[in-house]
């Protein structure tokens, strides 16, 4: 599922933008904003940087800390508020910059003597204590929270807009580059591609319609419907196999409608 996040600095201005599609995460800033960048689930938490994309399975935030203060936040549905994601990253730090712990090495081995000598016994080193639990430190930062969104002003309200719709076109524009070319068109005159039938895949929505099944080499795989009006008008239909979302992927302009077939399988639709 695609869903974009809005970055947000200390002062609650629009600094960037965060695009989770699935389990795939990118980082796009308006500027230059130098910080550590952690992107967060409820469980794990892995490095992102800017204009780089990074795994991680059900992540909800993305945090940037510069000398121990925050830079941006940017927070997904099902969000902790900020403070909480501070308090992880700190721990996170403290651990990544923590000397190894010593190890007591081992006695060496003393043969025994020939003879009774007045040699002193051996003693084992003391045993290694373990480091003290952590901490975290209360936030310094009261004022910056992801619970409340801030109120906008009438003087900055027109400013704020168009400082955000500025880095919509950017984000798009970079985006668009990892985006696929439009494959629709590939689904077009397929007379001469081998086909198989015998399936009425949305008898409520299309009754009567005369459905086939096509797939060949550079074809994607769908099926294609004929609806024959009173008048002899005719719709064709297609239909490809996809999941569900609240937008059909950009890679089937058209196809505006979700329907799920007689075969238990959700479809992509448009018809022409």
């Amino acid at each position: 599922m695609l869903s974009y996040w809005i970055l947000r600095d200390r002062n609650d201005l629009p600094i960037g933008l965060v695009k989770c599609e699935n389990d795939s995460v990118s980082l796009k800033l308006n500027g230059t904003h130098p910080a550590d960048w952690m992107l967060f689930s409820d469980s794990d938490a892995v490095p992102i940087e800017p204009d780089a994309a990074a795994a991680l399975c059900g992540a909800n935030a993305v945090l940037g800390m510069s000398d121990g203060r925050i830079v941006g936040f940017a927070a997904g549905p099902g969000a902790q508020t900020v403070s909480a994601y501070r308090a992880r990253m700190s721990h996170l730090c403290t651990i990544a910059t923590q000397p190894p712990t010593p190890v007591a090495p081992e006695p060496p081995l003393v043969e025994a003597p020939s003879a009774p000598s007045a040699t002193p016994m051996q003693t084992l080193a003391d045993p290694v204590r373990d480091p003290e639990p952590f901490e975290p430190e209360p936030p310094e930062d009261p004022d910056v929270s992801a619970s409340e969104p801030a109120v906008e002003t009438a003087d900055g309200s027109a400013e704020r807009t168009a400082q955000f719709s500025l880095l919509l076109s950017h984000a798009d524009a970079f985006f668009r580059q990892f985006e696929q070319p439009a494959i629709a068109e590939t689904l077009v005159q397929k007379e001469d591609i081998e086909t198989k039938g015998g399936i009425d895949l949305f008898p409520q929505a299309f009754p009567n319609a005369r459905w086939r099944y096509v797939d060949g080499t550079n074809i994607l795989p769908h099926y294609e419907g004929l609806v024959t009006g009173k008048s002899g008008e005719r719709t064709r239909i297609l239909a490809v196999r996809g999941r569900a979302a609240p937008r059909p992927p950009r890679t089937l302009p058209g196809f505006t409608r979700y329907l799920f077939g007689s075969d238990g399988n959700g479809y992509w639709v448009r018809t022409e």
